[in-house]
């Protein structure tokens, strides 16, 4: 049976530009979820039996409900990351995060939680925050990002989710940071690292390999616009690139 585009669908696509990656993203996510069946009795079921035992079984995001659980996963641009989070509740987790490039490393926090939950479904607003020390990349000044992402997590089975992603990648030095709070900007000739706003949308898998263990691939195009952002961006390459697991502790 076809289900109705939710009502959340319904505003997130009425507040988006029509000519963004974005609109496109939810677009895409709402059909989905209208065109598929209903829930799944194994999976609702879950949650309405056992309150302890997670309905998504392959969630790449969230620890179980008090306790801890550890992700390690290399790509692009992060040859090596690592977070340890702690889930709070069920719909939400904080975690630290830290891991390297060719170029440098960050060390941040990544806060995460669910919006929406309709079962085999569920809507999750994340955000990770990264510090980055000063290199030649950035015109030797420190500088964060931030990349906070609208989520739909789809269980197309027990053990396999797919999902789909939107978002932003804002980046910015320290300095200006600072010179919002009342501090002097010492970059007085805007020659520093300026930063900038791009768009990013993407989707990935996870699969429950193990009581314990959690697979997973995820993939972000970045733009400006409707154009790839070949220049400018400074994670390198137009893309960001995680294959990893997660171990629950």
């Amino acid at each position: 049976m076809r289900r109705e585009t939710p009502a959340w669908a319904l505003q997130l696509l009425g507040s988006v530009n029509p000519e963004s990656p974005m609109f496109a993203s939810l677009l895409l996510a709402s059909s989905l979820f209208a065109a598929a069946p209903g829930a799944d009795p194994e999976l609702t079921s879950v949650a309405e039996v056992n309150p302890s035992r997670p309905t998504h079984l392959a969630d790449s995001l969230f620890p179980e409900r008090g306790r801890f659980a550890a992700t390690f996963s290399s790509g692009v641009p992060y040859l090596a990351l690592a977070e340890v989070a702690y889930g709070f509740s069920d719909r939400f987790a904080l975690g630290v995060l830290g891991g390297v490039t060719p170029s440098t490393y960050g060390l941040g926090v990544r806060v995460r939680g669910v919006v929406g939950d309709w079962g085999r479904a569920k809507l999750v607003l994340g955000a990770p925050l990264l510090y980055y020390p000063a290199t030649h990349s950035s015109s030797g000044e420190p500088w964060v990002l931030a990349l906070p992402t609208l989520r739909l997590d789809l269980a197309a089975w027990s053990r396999v989710h797919f999902h789909l992603e939107a978002g932003a990648a804002l980046a910015t030095c320290t300095g200006s940071l600072a010179a919002l709070f009342g501090a002097k900007d010492t970059d007085r000739d805007g020659k520093g690292f300026m930063g900038g706003v791009w768009s990013v949308v993407g989707g990935g898998v996870a699969w429950q390999a193990g009581e314990k263990t959690v697979l997973f691939l995820d993939a972000l195009l970045v733009s400006r616009g409707l154009q790839v952002a070949n220049t400018g961006w400074i994670g390198g390459p137009p893309f960001v690139l995680t294959v990893g697991a997660k171990y629950s502790l």
